[in-house]
């Protein structure tokens, strides 16, 4: 399984705007952009699929920048996933043929059945939140860890 890069991104959208929104201002794309080194266009992409989501919203007034929908707790890793992936499917791809297909591949079909449920089941309880608390203990890390000459 390969999580594409709009995923990758998505994500690390989502916890600049949770760890950098502090005064509800919103977070200014050109800031997101800036921090996490992806250009303005492609980020579009990020932001667009975000908010037809329903987890990101934009701010209006002098500085419009974007909020989270809702709070990290509440927001799952399969949620940003399914934003740009849809539903999770590692079985096999149906058969458009129609051909029977030989006995042996129930076996395996079932394994990738099971194998899905439990990736889902992991990323459905994953929330944004976590992720964000992660990347404080990092940033915080490596600050405890600057020499200054």
């Amino acid at each position: 399984m390969k999580i594409n890069a709009k995923i990758k991104y998505a994500l690390q959208t989502l916890v600049d705007i949770a760890m950098y929104n502090n005064n509800n201002e919103g977070v200014l794309q050109k800031e997101i952009a800036h921090r996490q080194q992806i250009s303005n266009k492609y980020l579009d992409q990020i932001i667009s699929g975000l908010k037809s989501a329903g987890l990101i919203s934009n701010i209006k007034g002098k500085k419009s920048g974007y909020q989270l929908t809702r709070s990290p707790e509440r927001i799952s890793l399969y949620e940003i996933y399914q934003a740009f992936e849809g539903n999770l499917n590692l079985g096999e791809r149906r058969n458009t043929a129609n051909e029977p297909k030989p006995t042996t591949t129930r076996a395996s079909a079932e394994y990738w059945l099971e194998l899905n449920e439990v990736v889902i089941a992991y990323m459905e309880k994953s929330d944004l939140k976590s992720v964000v608390e992660n990347q404080r203990k990092y940033d915080a890390f490596s600050n405890e860890n600057m020499y200054y000459i």
